[in-house]
């Protein structure tokens, strides 16, 4: 049987078109799948950069407030204490948001703890080297020793800030390029979706354009019938009639009119 005769057949087109649907099916749910991935991994590109936001703004008050008190231990300028010390209210907001953002990964906040900590202890040192500052018989021995015990908090602080910041910004990279390749991926499903798509119009314009031509030759063939069956009554002398028996109305060949 050749090909052409296959695909006239109206069970052959039924089967394609079944298969072509399933085809399109699966694509499609494969493309939403993909679509969702890409939407987690902006949302972990989004907090990552978001953490390293809140971070890198953490340490930057933290050294503004270093800065005002060695300046005011120096100069003695209330000057340096106005407006500038660290405050409290924002870095509890700073946690707040990144504690939010680390709610579902337990090593950011085992990382956020531990800073925490440290933190607290270096506004601790800092208020007690303020009060201490401020006193008049302080040695120049016990300030340099209290310097040098913020100075180790702040470094600790700092590395295990510059940590954090280096392992989101690994996940930030590691999130980026997995956001690529599905986005990769979503494309070709995108480009077989609509080539499936294109094939069954064409298919389906095929098949009807077919039809269409078959019909009319049929149309032709029964005409060319009738005209003959016709003149074959006159020759014979012969002649048919018809009844329909829902309406009850009859048909007369011309011959046997």
């Amino acid at each position: 049987m050749k090909f052409s005769e296959i695909y006239k057949n109206s069970n052959f087109f039924k089967i394609i078109l079944i298969i072509t649907f399933v085809i399109i099916g699966y694509i499609s749910s494969v493309l939403f799948t993909k679509m969702q991935k890409l939407e987690d991994e902006i949302d972990m590109i989004s907090t990552s950069n978001e953490i390293q936001f809140e971070l890198e703004k953490l340490v930057a008050i933290v050294n503004n407030y270093e800065t005002s008190l060695r300046s005011y231990i120096i100069t003695k300028d209330d000057f340096f204490l106005k407006n500038k010390f660290l405050n409290q209210g924002q870095v509890a907001n700073s946690f707040k948001q990144m504690q939010f953002l680390a709610d579902k990964n337990p090593a950011r906040q085992k990382d956020l703890k531990v800073l925490k900590k440290l933190l607290d202890y270096r506004l601790k040192l800092f208020n007690e080297l303020l009060i201490f500052s401020k006193t008049r018989n302080v040695t120049q021995g016990q300030l340099k020793q209290m310097l040098i015990e913020s100075d180790n908090c702040t470094e600790n602080m700092r590395q295990l800030v510059y940590k954090t910041l280096h392992n989101e910004d690994r996940k930030a990279k590691i999130h980026s390029v997995s956001h690529q390749n599905k986005l990769e991926d979503s494309i070709v499903c995108a480009i077989l979706l609509i080539i499936l798509s294109l094939l069954i119009l064409f298919l389906s314009f095929n098949k009807i354009n077919s039809d269409l031509l078959q019909l009319k030759k049929s149309n032709e063939d029964l005409l060319f019938l009738n005209q003959l069956f016709t003149q074959a009554e006159q020759i014979a002398g012969l002649g048919h009639w018809k009844i329909n028996i829902t309406t009850g109305n009859c048909f007369f060949s011309d011959n046997f009119y």
